[in-house]
């Protein structure tokens, strides 16, 4: 197949090095067997695995579009040679579809018996010469006709709707209500399940992005959904973020990279929105692809003025963004006219992050009310790169933010705002930089700073909470260290606190000092 396909006899030689006379092992109850040699397939999470698939279902896929008795179907436009010309580059091009395939899952076109038993001719025979196996338990016919019924195939067939690369979808081009239900009601469970784990916000916009989203993220990009249920959805998912307490930071912000003082968490109606402005990106550029025939109809209203090409006279054009492509056409106008590139670049940030960035994120409170940190971001890059345990990241990123509720935002009468070590009201400056109960600990944290880097810095909140002196020195690792000594002085503080209002002792500064000392028990960049 390689040969056949114009690869190069040094390139199947590697291929034959790898896997010629190869074996592997298997590790059962922490017993590794005695080596097995293939005798077909290949080693499991091989990378060459999926590109070598591709190439040996090629002969299955070709097969079948150069078989003049399957039928296919001609695209809207197709007809037209100067619609053909305008979209794939060409005239005398045959742009008859017959099949969709990604990796193993293959789609193709019947209309009647004879069409299905030539379909599964093609694949008897490449099962034949191949070894492969067809799985005629999953074989679907999805019959789209609202008023024919469908002939008596083989296989078995369904009028209401299918999944095809996990995405259900109906005869509307649609997901079915009882399969969006389903997916939203999932979500939540799942959402449910990972509550009852405590989990740090970073962990938690983590979660949601890599275990309970995806698949969601996936199918909604694929078809139109109402507003409605992208809202109610985004309100769940903030409650998970913040674990149903009241949120601290501003949404606009939590959307934002973690260097710029955000937590990454997942809007979703801004991925959405990236996807739909790829798929634009994708339509007026000039490479030519088969599947621009269904779009130009929907798109070409929109979008004509930034691709001529999409405009023709000969078919009728519309302009419903209720529909995929009027929405696709809607949103990628709106990317453009906001000052978005009309090509994508692999070397600048993908379409979301630029998208989070020019429309959705708004940098942290800090940033604007704290002068040295206007315009820096470097702030919350160091606090990210300490190497700080998460907790106390997120903490000290809470912190920064006016985030903490301290007795003095609580309280209500001068009492409840007291300070629990001193007389004066509990503020966060207070707590963390003023309070004479913890000179012992502040001196403590000196001394290691000094030990760690040989900078002195000021009692003050600037200093210590925003990093003023920090930020000012060119060594990376002298930022790193210090700002690791700094967050766990602060975290101490807050621990130490907690502790104290459920019952401990508050004579001395001891305890405090105990928890600074086994957080600094090992430090970090030690060897430079």
């Amino acid at each position: 197949t390689l040969k056949r396909l114009g690869f190069g006899s040094n390139y199947i030689n590697w291929i034959k090095l790898l896997y010629l006379n190869a074996t592997f092992k298997i590790k059962i109850n922490n017993s590794i067997t005695d080596p097995i040699s293939f005798k077909s397939g290949i080693r499991q999470g091989c990378p060459l695995s999926g590109g070598l698939f591709v190439l040996c279902i090629e002969p299955l896929l070709h097969n079948i579009r150069r078989n003049v008795r399957i039928p296919g179907v001609l695209p809207p436009g197709s007809q037209f040679p100067s619609v053909v010309r305008s979209i794939l580059n060409k005239e005398n091009v045959n742009v008859n579809i017959k099949l969709s395939a990604y990796a193993d899952d293959v789609c193709t076109i019947a209309f009647n018996v004879n069409d299905e038993r030539e379909t599964q001719a093609m694949f008897e025979l490449y099962n034949n010469a191949s070894g492969g196996k067809t799985n005629k338990d999953k074989a679907i016919i999805f019959w789209i006709s609202d008023w024919l019924d469908p002939p008596n195939f083989k296989s078995k067939i369904e009028r209401e709707y299918c999944n095809f690369l996990g995405v259900p979808i109906d005869t509307k081009g649609k997901m079915p209500s009882i399969e969006l239900d389903k997916m939203i009601l999932n979500v939540k469970q799942q959402m449910g399940m990972w509550s009852t784990i405590k989990l740090s916000l970073f962990e938690r916009a983590t979660v949601l992005k890599s275990f309970i989203l995806s698949r969601l993220v996936y199918c909604f990009s694929l078809m139109p959904l109402p507003k409605k249920i992208i809202e109610n959805l985004q309100k769940d998912i903030n409650k998970f973020f913040w674990n149903n307490k009241h949120q601290s930071i501003s949404f606009y912000t939590c959307v934002g990279k973690k260097g710029n003082g955000g937590f990454a968490l997942l809007p979703l109606n801004s991925m959405i929105a990236s996807y739909r402005i790829k798929c634009g990106l994708k339509i007026i550029s000039t490479t030519p692809k088969i599947w621009k025939f269904y779009t130009y109809q929907h798109v070409g209203i929109q979008l004509r003025t930034y691709a001529p090409w999409i405009w023709t006279n000969l078919t009728p054009h519309f302009n419903d963004e209720t529909k995929f492509f009027g929405d696709v056409a809607c949103r990628t106008i709106n990317w453009i006219k906001k000052g978005g590139k009309l090509t994508i670049d692999d070397s600048e940030p993908s379409v979301y992050w630029q998208l989070i960035n020019r429309c959705v994120f708004r940098p942290p409170i800090c940033s604007q009310r704290v002068p040295h940190l206007k315009n820096n971001s470097a702030f919350f890059e160091i606090i990210h790169k300490s190497k700080l345990p998460t907790t106390v990241t997120e903490f000290w990123i809470l912190l920064a933010n006016y985030g903490v509720n301290t007795r003095e935002r609580l309280g209500k009468t001068m009492e409840e705002k007291q300070c629990l070590y001193c007389n004066l009201p509990e503020t966060t400056t207070h707590l963390f930089v003023q309070c004479c109960f913890f000179q012992e600990l502040f001196t403590m944290m000196l001394t290691y700073i000094q030990n760690a880097s040989g900078i002195i810095i000021e009692r003050k909140v600037d200093e210590i909470v925003y990093l003023k002196t920090i930020l000012s020195t060119d060594s990376t690792v002298v930022q790193r260290k210090t700002a690791y000594i700094i967050g766990n002085y602060l975290h101490s503080i807050w621990l130490f606190r907690s502790i104290t209002i459920h019952g401990g002792r508050r004579h001395n500064c001891n305890g405090c000092k105990r928890i600074f000392k086994t957080k600094m028990k090992y430090l970090p960049y030690d060897n430079g």
